[in-house]
């Protein structure tokens, strides 16, 4: 996907939890599904004193407890619960659509335009059909203008989410590509702040029940490319504010290690 940097405290604060922070090349980011679960991975082990199943995450966006567990086949997943989401502002579906080069599609029926937060801003945007999800194109420049209508300042930072419950596969929940206007015409193959955001926002909306395991492929791109099929999000339950918060798993596999040291100038 893409190039992310994480940073890691080598000692936890009084409560166990590991200080986290994640970069791009441009900007820092609140919060991301696939470096928290790397980092967890890191923590779990070499910096922990004893080897354990959970892991806590102190990041921007909030605290991010990380599960370890073993599944029926041997093999490891991790769980990871994003900070609190926030569902925030309805857009006009059919002014989104107009950006995606979908003008002529219709609303989803109990499926509005939202936007949502684990950190950072996510547009949800729901379509009827795999065909309307396959032609959306995201002119930037468009969608860029709209919401400057809708967040002012942060426009910039808004990632467009379009989402499809007729599935590519059988056993799958639902289909999805992500856009990110700020860089036109690239798409992130799989996300987990999105992911986590979707849990929430189907479970506001009574899209899913509270404790259902959703089934979907959210490996998509521009072709719909289908992971095989498993538990993508699992829906959390309100806080006491109201706020909803959502787990997604994954898996996590090294790649390469290196070390280097710091030298402090005199």
């Amino acid at each position: 996907n893409f190039s992310e940097t994480t940073y890691v405290r080598r000692t936890p604060e009084p409560d166990g939890a590991f200080q986290v922070r994640i970069f791009t090349p441009t900007e820092e980011l609140p919060f991301a599904g696939h470096p928290t679960l790397g980092s967890a991975w890191v923590i779990r082990e070499h910096l922990l004193e004893v080897r354990q199943d959970d892991v806590w995450l102190e990041m921007s966006a909030g605290r991010v407890p990380v599960h370890f567990a073993t599944e029926s086949d041997g093999g490891e997943i991790v769980w990871l619960t994003a900070p609190t989401i926030e569902l925030g502002s309805v857009w006009s579906a059919p002014d989104v659509y107009a950006t995606l080069g979908i003008p002529d599609a219709s609303p989803v029926e109990g499926a509005p335009v939202v936007l949502a937060s684990a950190g950072m801003p996510i547009l949800i945007v729901p379509v009827a059909s795999l065909k309307e999800l396959r032609a959306c194109d995201l002119d930037s420049r468009a969608f860029r203008a709209l919401a400057f209508t809708y967040v002012r300042q942060r426009f910039a930072d808004t990632i467009v989410y379009v989402i499809c419950a007729e599935a590519r596969e059988v056993g799958h929940g639902l289909a999805a590509r992500m856009f990110i206007p700020q860089i036109p015409r690239v798409e992130d193959p799989a996300t987990g702040a999105a992911a986590a955001c979707l849990g929430a926002y189907l479970l506001e909306h009574d899209l899913v029940e509270p404790d259902d395991l959703l089934i979907a492929g959210i490996r998509d791109g521009p072709a719909l490319s289908v992971a095989p099929p498993r538990r993508v999000v699992r829906p959390g339950f309100p806080d006491s504010g109201g706020r909803q918060s959502a787990a997604c798993p994954g898996r996590t596999t090294l790649l390469l290690k290196e070390s280097f040291r710091l030298i402090a100038r005199k």
